[in-house]
């Protein structure tokens, strides 16, 4: 996944289409991560696209990888946290869980916590939701709707 400083640079490492797009510019800064084709004039490495000709682009809702996102572009990025852990909340939560194993920690505060971001799969006819989370299956419908985009999801 990359995370982005803004809606504009999705379409610098991915193809926007319009599910992509209208749920990008209704969601970002937010949570929301959308698995779009990646562009085939920017390799990115297997490591960060699991060898599929895809990449999960999000804008998340900070400050501080924004803008260290505007300041050298899109960041690969993981969860901060051992797998069966809770995430880490912070940067000393970040050292307590991961020590050694990092190079650098940008403390830019607190996370705010909740929900992982919903993630949504946009590289089809129809967009597909691949995991419930911070944004409501019923606003995406919503979206999608006032966009006259086609799709299979249902508001629970």
């Amino acid at each position: 996944m990359l995370l982005l400083d803004a809606v504009s640079q999705a379409a610098s490492i991915g193809v926007m289409g319009g599910a992509a797009s209208a749920l990008a510019d209704a969601c970002w800064p937010g949570g929301l991560t959308v698995v779009v084709p990646q562009r085939l004039d920017v390799p990115l490495p297997a490591a960060l696209t699991g060898g599929t000709p895809t990449i999960g682009l999000r804008v998340p809702d900070h400050d501080a990888p924004r803008a260290l996102a505007a300041a050298v572009g899109p960041l690969p990025t993981t969860s901060a946290n051992v797998s069966g852990l809770p995430e880490a909340q912070d940067a000393q939560e970040i050292l307590a869980q991961l020590g050694e194993g990092v190079n650098l920690i940008l403390d830019g505060g607190a996370a705010r916590g909740g929900p992982p971001s919903t993630v949504v799969d946009c590289t089809g006819e129809r967009p597909l939701v691949l995991r419930d989370g911070a944004i409501p299956v019923a606003r995406l419908v919503a979206i999608l709707d006032a966009a006259g985009i086609a799709h299979d999801l249902v508001s629970g």
